[in-house]
């Protein structure tokens, strides 16, 4: 198990967290149990944030949740929740850089230095590898 730091001197216990290998095996064994688990996890965190980010934080797992529901594999689904993570983290850059930039020119942005977010290039070829044969079948 992996010990979680809480960063809040708020929150009052520390909690444990599986391992990955941990979270591999539950899913293996037993995927309603890791869905809970996962479920019941990401729950925990929401409620321990502060009451004013809580409703955001839903919405941000809703729209996840949608994503994740609407992809057709797990790795279309993180394609999906990377591309979501990339264009946060640009419309994130704009703002500062609009809010930074110099009052007498509103679009004279600022650089940071920071290159654009780009999602890497994906392509639509999908290879197909047999299974070992010493795999079950799933």
């Amino acid at each position: 198990m992996v010990s979680m730091s809480k960063a809040d001197p708020g929150r009052e216990q520390e909690s444990e967290l599986p391992t990955f290998d941990d979270f591999v095996a539950l899913l293996a064994s037993d995927p309603e149990g890791f869905e809970a688990l996962r479920t019941t996890l990401i729950e925990n965190e929401i409620a321990n944030a502060p009451l004013k980010d809580q409703r955001r934080l839903r919405g941000i797992q809703f729209q996840v949740d949608c994503a994740r529901r609407a992809s057709k594999n797990p790795i279309a689904s993180c394609v999906k929740i990377q591309k979501m993570l990339y264009e946060s983290a640009e419309e994130l850059k704009s703002l500062v850089q609009y809010h930074c930039a110099p009052t007498d020119s509103p679009t004279n942005q600022m650089d940071f230095g920071v290159k654009a977010l780009t999602p890497p290039q994906t392509s639509n070829n999908i290879l197909q590898f047999q299974r070992p044969k010493h795999c079950p079948d799933e």
